[in-house]
């Protein structure tokens, strides 16, 4: 494959951004989060997936020149949002299945860390907090996160990472946001297991800081779950 043929989308100016200013000041209580990009889904929607992971091993080279054009393009969004008074920026960037990384540690290490790295960097210099959506067990690369600058990784899946042990190794570095499973409290459970299971989480991993109670899934609370168990989950939060 080649770059050089494809002509990549110009990266945001300041028109799409017109909208900040007006909504930080109707929201300037609030936290407020700037999305600002991703890196490896946006290579695999333009070459597959499966030529993407292959990529990495047999066109390496390939594989710098595109995702250091898809850096660019965020660079260029982050200088943009970075401007506002927002409090983080939020990236979202799938990298691991159920069980491991998708590309293996190796190749995550190789050619998504660096690029992450430049892109937090940017973030911090601008004085706001970094955001990371991943879902998959992510369990292998905390460190290399923490190390370039992650404050804040969601969702924290209870159904394929051991939450505790999570924040037994990195709650004093890291912060957890999510940890609530779908599967496993949320659907499964009665409302009394609910609240068992949430005020647990909040009293083992909340004590000293360092988590965000909610749902692992930043979309939202499918729609079969039970509606009394949604009630005994926001009952038990808004409780603390």
């Amino acid at each position: 494959p080649k770059l050089a043929a494809y002509a990549l989308p110009a990266p945001p100016g300041p028109a799409h951004f017109d909208h900040f200013p007006g909504f930080i000041e109707e929201h300037r209580d609030q936290f407020l989060i700037g999305v600002v990009g991703s890196l490896f889904e946006p290579a695999c929607a333009l070459r597959g997936m499966q030529n993407f992971l292959m990529d990495m091993a047999l066109n390496p080279e390939f594989v710098e020149e595109l995702l250091d054009a898809i850096m660019a393009y965020y660079l260029a969004a982050i200088e943009q949002v970075s401007q506002f008074d927002v409090d983080a920026c939020h990236f979202g960037d799938d990298w691991g299945s159920e069980r491991e990384l998708l590309m293996g540690p190796r190749h995550w290490r190789r050619f998504i860390k660096p690029r992450m790295a430049e892109m937090f960097a940017q973030v911090k210099r601008a004085g706001k907090f970094v955001f990371l959506h991943s879902d998959g067990n992510l369990s292998r690369i905390f460190e290399d996160l923490i190390e370039i600058g992650l404050d804040v990784y969601n969702p924290l899946q209870p159904e394929i990472m051991d939450i505790y042990d999570m924040a037994a190794r990195y709650g004093d570095r890291l912060c957890f946001w999510g940890g609530v499973g779908l599967r496993e409290t949320l659907f499964l459970e009665s409302p009394q297991a609910v609240r068992d299971s949430v005020q647990r989480m909040i009293d083992r991993m909340g004590a000293k800081g360092g988590l965000i109670v909610a749902q692992a899934h930043p979309d939202g609370i499918l729609g079969d779950v039970p509606v009394e168990n949604i009630v005994a989950f926001i009952e038990t939060v808004k409780g603390q």
